[in-house]
């Protein structure tokens, strides 16, 4: 692992927000905006695409130029995400590339992971060859669900049809490829969701990454609402005991849970996300999006950029905040007087140390004190060491060496009851 105080070599990774949706499904709590594009003439969707994009790159920009890192940022993740990111055009998705891969603010890796969420109903032909040519190297597509009730009464922007012909279609895909369940929907039963796993692995050979994630119940979502008034009688045990004969499934078929809901095929673990998981740097971009930058001592400052595209493209498209530098690159001028559309949290150390284990704790391979001192600089804390003790005696913990720590597949069940207590300890 590297160090993270080695702030010149260290690599990061960065989330590009494309918040645009079709629909907006019952359960999602992500910041969208569901945007009916054929109420849009084919000017009027180019114009607002092409816009944002190049109010992307103006943030991008702002963000290393107002770093405060000398040379290069070293790039080895590139996440675009949503809302639903196929909707952009194949011109939109190599621009946020060829932009990065060419900026003089960026070294790329050369095996630089460059993931693009995909909606089921978006997938062709077309679309693949385009992320071929714009470098994608990683695909994840939001298949959710092979039960035509359960993708029905969550307004999913699919069926159980355009899921097949999806699946027909990235079974031809030659880079990484990861797709999306959401364990627990209303109307799901065991036998088609275990039938709905085994259509995908049976049907894409290529497949090495499955997130299987819990349904979280938000309340101010439509199916939150719903469940909380007692429109829909929703069987929390029945969700619970479902994922974990699903994760059995999962593990019995060749994948391995790594992470809470991730489960990838030997050395095909998502990178980016790992970024989250080991408290490293990552920007964020774009409308909603949040990114977070540590310095030498693990503090660090974390921002959440305004939930409203309008807003935020009028901040990031204005002109007289750009001039041309030396290479006619255009730059955002640091003028203090301007105020960024963003809210900002400063990390201290100690959120940022209860962080570390929050975060850590999700993955099976746990946290390693060595890794901890390299980012604080501090003393390992006795508080995380005696309340892993005591679950180890309950057959929940598991310690090597006094060095690493992990909740394993039965300790990480309860995450959030370890992190109530371990919080009471900060």
């Amino acid at each position: 692992m590297e160090n993270h105080n080695s702030k010149n070599n260290y690599s990061k990774g960065i989330y590009i927000h494309i918040p645009f949706c079709l629909s907006k499904c019952k359960y999602c709590d992500f910041f969208s905006i569901p945007c009916d594009l054929s109420l849009f003439t084919c000017e009027q969707r180019t114009v607002l695409f092409d816009d944002y994009i190049e109010a992307v790159c103006n943030e991008i920009l702002y963000r290393c130029t107002n770093s405060k890192d000398e040379g290069k940022f070293f790039l080895d993740t590139i996440y675009i995400g949503g809302g639903t990111p196929s909707l952009l055009s194949a011109e939109n998705l190599k621009k946020i590339i060829l932009f990065l891969k060419n900026s003089s603010f960026f070294d790329i890796s050369d095996d630089c992971e460059i993931t693009v969420e995909i909606n089921p109903d978006d997938v062709s032909h077309k679309l693949l060859a385009d992320y071929l040519k714009a470098g994608v190297t990683r695909i994840s597509c939001g298949l959710q669900s092979m039960n035509e009730k359960a993708l029905s009464f969550e307004k999913r922007r699919s069926s159980v049809q355009i899921n097949q012909q999806a699946i027909k279609l990235l079974s031809e895909w030659p880079k990484d490829l990861s797709v999306d369940f959401i364990c627990g929907l209303p109307y799901e039963t065991k036998k088609t969701f275990l039938d709905g796993l085994d259509y995908v692995i049976q049907n894409l050979p290529n497949l090495s990454h499955i997130s299987m994630y819990s349904l979280t119940i938000e309340e101010e979502t439509p199916l939150g609402k719903e469940i909380s008034s007692g429109a829909i009688d929703y069987d929390y045990e029945f969700s619970d005991e479902l994922w974990i004969c699903s994760r059995d499934f999962l593990e019995k078929n060749g994948f391995e849970q790594y992470e809470v809901s991730n489960f990838s095929k030997k050395h095909k673990q998502c990178k980016h996300n790992l970024k989250y998981w080991n408290h490293e740097d990552y920007f964020g971009i774009g409308s909603g999006a949040c990114g977070t930058i540590y310095n030498q001592n693990g503090e660090g400052i974390r921002w959440t950029n305004v939930k409203d595209i309008k807003k935020y493209m009028d901040f990031w498209l204005v002109k007289n905040n750009y001039k041309k530098n030396d290479s006619e690159q255009s730059v955002f001028l640091k003028n203090q007087n301007i105020k960024l559309p963003q809210e900002c949290e400063i990390i201290d150390s100690k959120i940022s140390s209860f962080e570390f284990f929050m975060m850590g704790l999700r993955k099976l391979s746990g946290i390693s004190q060595t890794h901890y001192k390299s980012i604080f600089n501090n003393p390992f804390p006795q508080s995380f060491v005696k309340l892993c003790k005591e679950w180890e005696k309950k057959d929940l913990c598991m310690i090597s060496n006094e060095e690493t720590y992990t909740l394993g597949k039965k300790g990480i069940l309860f995450l959030n009851t370890f992190l109530e207590k371990l919080i009471l300890e900060f």
